[in-house]
């Protein structure tokens, strides 16, 4: 199944999920789950590297900031030997 889907506030677990942030995160997944949104993210970088770490099909998220209308892409990153 593909498609997207805005992840509830009852789902997440840091309290900072509460307050706004203009920081939005698009996890994508390479075994056809439904794309997921996380908004009011505060630290990008910290979050994306745990949706990494604890999901292996996660292959890259886009990180939008509605304050400057920035997007990125992370991709998985490789495994080093």
């Amino acid at each position: 199944m593909s498609g997207k889907f805005k992840v509830a506030r009852q789902y997440r677990k840091n309290v900072l999920s509460d307050s706004e942030s203009p920081i939005t995160i698009e996890v994508h997944y390479s075994d056809g789950k439904a794309s997921r949104v996380y908004d009011n993210v505060h630290f990008p970088d910290k979050f994306t590297k745990k949706i990494f770490d604890l999901n292996e099909t996660a292959t890259h998220v886009i990180v939008r900031d509605s304050s400057n209308s920035t997007e990125e892409t992370i991709n998985r990153p490789s495994k080093s030997n």
